[in-house]
């Protein structure tokens, strides 16, 4: 009779990450483990060209994923993803690819809007406190 593991799915990634630096494989599976937070060791992963993460419980993919240039294949079907988005996901590899990039690097995207107070002319201090209140509200 098989014995269970008494390794987490994180362990067993964890290992499995080792095991394709230490030999520079190409391709990784890591569908299956019921995974729910993922390993940033992925990052070390340089020739990796293909990335199997089906059927886990995922709902954030690290940053570091973004290191892999050479990535071509990521696949992320049957998890609870919202980081990237869905319409991220949907675009392929080297979309989420790029979004992962933006993200370690910090940028976010800006929004630009333009306030109009209505009212009388001479009260500027009051514009001013109310552009003040709303760049503490959503600040650049």
């Amino acid at each position: 009779m098989a014995k269970k593991s008494d390794k987490s799915p994180e362990q067993i990634a964890r290992e499995r990450i080792a095991v394709a630096r230490r030999y520079q494989h190409t391709g990784l599976d890591l569908s299956n483990l019921g995974l729910t937070a993922f390993p940033t060791e992925i990052g070390k992963l340089t020739s990796l060209i293909e990335l199997n993460l089906n059927d886990n419980q995922l709902t954030t993919l690290p940053a570091e994923l973004g290191k892999l240039t050479r990535l071509k294949a990521l696949e992320l079907d049957n998890n609870p993803l919202t980081d990237p988005p869905p319409e991220v996901v949907a675009q392929g590899t080297q979309a989420v690819l790029s979004y992962l990039r933006e993200r370690m690097e910090g940028s976010r995207r800006q929004w630009t809007a333009k306030l109009l107070v209505v009212g009388e002319g001479s009260n500027e201090i009051q514009r001013l406190i109310i552009a003040k209140r709303l760049l503490q509200l959503y600040p650049a």
